[in-house]
């Protein structure tokens, strides 16, 4: 059986692409968990990487709504399910799924950004699924409105796809 684990790494160990996507929004930043949804500009980001950004919408942390207002394209192929106005819930595997609410909730409460790294375990063939970065925004400079996530596969995506359709994850 499949089991995935998080790591949690420093924002110092960004490199490339991704990094570029830290150092916009630590632009913009300011003194509040983050920069407002209207300062935030997907269009700023390295274009490669829009199809593998989500912005979550933030409805209510403490009751715990939420949904996504942007899902990227790739997104779509990897899962099999168009997931915009979705709650992150709804992600398949459901463990994945609770693992990615249980996430977007800490950040939102902790209110700064996570860079994370998935590995996978007892799969010889994919060592690291994917590395992400969460980066709240704030519309009122006090509570996190939104979440912005950028992922970046470290493996091929199709080994990627075959692993969500056939293999349950746990440990998550």
């Amino acid at each position: 059986m499949a089991e995935i684990t998080t790591k949690h790494l420093s924002v110092d160990d960004l490199k490339g692409d991704i990094r570029q996507v830290f150092e916009y929004w630590l632009s913009l930043k300011g003194d509040g968990p983050g920069p407002s949804w209207r300062e935030f500009n997907l269009m700023k980001l390295p274009t490669k990487l829009i199809p593998f950004t989500i912005v979550t919408d933030i409805v209510d942390v403490e009751q715990g709504v939420m949904k996504y207002r942007f899902v990227g394209t790739d997104f779509r192929r990897v899962h099999g399910i168009e997931l915009t106005g979705k709650s992150p819930l709804d992600v398949p595997p459901a463990v994945l799924g609770r693992r990615l609410y249980d996430d977007l909730v800490d950040i939102a409460r902790q209110q700064s950004p996570t860079y994370s790294q998935h590995h996978l375990a007892d799969i010889k063939v994919l060592e690291i699924l994917q590395r992400v970065i969460r980066l709240p925004l704030s519309d009122d400079g006090r509570r996190v409105s939104h979440i912005v996530s950028v992922v970046e596969y470290v493996e091929d995506r199709g080994q990627v796809e075959n692993f969500l359709s056939i293999e349950p994850i746990t440990n998550i």
